[in-house]
């Protein structure tokens, strides 16, 4: 479980996240939503530990983030930027590889690494394209090598051995529809697997659809977190997105929207 606690980023004068207190349970797909500016991925950089709060703290196992080694952490926790540079001329199947870095002092990498990146490739339909130089591909194919990788990192023989987390910022970007549903299902399935999924997304019908909770971010505050099915409404787009929306379908499981242009001012996050 990620435990954070009174959470506070401040650069300068100005309070990017604010007293931010949630708890991240592993089996579950969490949604990231807010408007831009919002401090979603600031967030993902924080619980990543890329950057230190200004007070607060964060917990990995009950057990602070600082305490744990770098090497460590890395076998437990991967993360997708918003944009994943590399400008080697890897195959696809090296850059997947490169998610396994954490364990090449482990036993048994040699038998469980190729396997690792070979489950993952194919679960993202990348097998064909393995020996493809990845400064070919288009945007969308790149996104999704990345995605396999940072999988790779997380992969385990047994799914449900240890906890894992998973953090991910806009991992749908540029992927057509088809793909786009494609990883939200598998980091659904990544979820169950005893697994945190943390995803920030823009899509409120992909968060409708796939994920379990939902966290929102507005202003550098937490103004709603628990049930996606709960918070994600009309109101919720109205008051922090300053947009009309109106449900169109309602199941037991999900709920489908479409959105106008409100009449209020437009936010400005920035």
């Amino acid at each position: 479980m990620i435990k954070a606690s009174k959470l506070c980023l401040q650069v300068a004068q100005t309070e990017l996240l604010k007293d931010l207190d949630f708890q991240l349970e592993p089996g579950y797909f969490y949604g990231l939503m807010g408007p831009n500016g919002a401090g979603k991925s600031t967030l993902i950089r924080l619980l990543a530990g890329e950057l230190q709060a200004s007070s607060g703290s964060i917990q990995y196992e009950s057990k602070a983030i600082q305490s744990w080694s770098i090497s460590k952490l890395a076998q437990k926790r991967a993360v997708l930027p918003q944009r994943s540079d590399l400008s080697f001329d890897y195959t696809v199947e090296e850059v997947v590889a490169l998610g396994r870095n954490p364990f090449s002092r482990e036993p048994n990498e040699n038998r469980l690494g190729p396997q690792a990146i070979s489950e993952c490739m194919e679960s993202l339909q990348l097998t064909p394209l393995q020996e493809r130089n990845y400064l070919t591909l288009s945007g969308g194919e790149q996104q999704r090598v990345h995605l396999a990788r940072i999988m790779a990192q997380l992969w385990h023989p047994e799914t449900h051995s240890t906890p894992r987390y998973l953090l991910l910022d806009e991992p749908a970007t540029g992927l057509d529809l088809s793909h786009q549903h494609q990883i939200l299902e598998q980091l659904r399935k990544t979820a169950r697997a005893n697994t945190v999924v943390l995803a920030a997304l823009h899509e409120p019908n992909h968060v409708a659809s796939y994920t379990d909770r939902l966290l929102v971010l507005y202003g550098g505050k937490l103004v709603a977190s628990g049930q996606t099915d709960e918070i994600l409404n009309d109101k919720l787009f109205e008051k922090y997105f300053c947009i009309q929306s109106e449900t169109l379908q309602t199941n037991m499981q999900t709920k489908n929207f479409s959105f106008s242009a409100s009449s209020k001012n437009s936010l400005d996050q920035r």
